[in-house]
């Protein structure tokens, strides 16, 4: 009998572990100013770039990267991190960009198929507060 309840135990645990990696980050921890490192190279100095995320939704933000508005993100929140995509355009190109969050850190991928270029990139919450009217 003890054997049996020390195995319940274990099952539980192990349920509520898994059930526990399932579930994505909420949505609204997203919420707020981002410092993206967008270094070129691994072995170049970090080149800082604010990402802004507003109003993150059930599958919806928007908010401004690079000094570009969007207004049409997405989220998934339907594995273990949340993963998010938006698009931003500057004078000549549109670039497209992914992340996913653990819930502390977004790591990311930007890519413009008119430059040829893809780079990977990582953020973390930025300790100041954004003004409303930012982009």
């Amino acid at each position: 009998m003890r054997m049996l309840i020390i195995l319940l135990l274990f099952f539980s645990q192990a349920v509520q572990t898994i059930n526990a990696q399932e579930a994505a980050p909420m949505p609204e921890l997203l919420e707020g100013a981002w410092q993206v490192d967008l270094r070129p190279t691994p072995d170049a100095q970090p080149y800082w770039q604010t990402l802004v995320i507003k109003k993150p939704g059930d599958n919806t933000f928007s908010g401004s990267f690079y000094g570009s508005k969007f207004k049409k993100g997405l989220l998934n929140t339907q594995w273990a991190d949340l993963h998010l995509a938006f698009e931003t355009r500057d004078r000549n190109n549109t670039y497209y960009h992914v992340a996913r969050f653990d819930g502390k850190v977004l790591r990311g991928q930007t890519y413009c198929p008119q430059r040829k270029f893809i780079a990977p990139w990582t953020a973390a919450k930025a300790q100041t507060k954004i003004h409303p009217d930012e982009p």
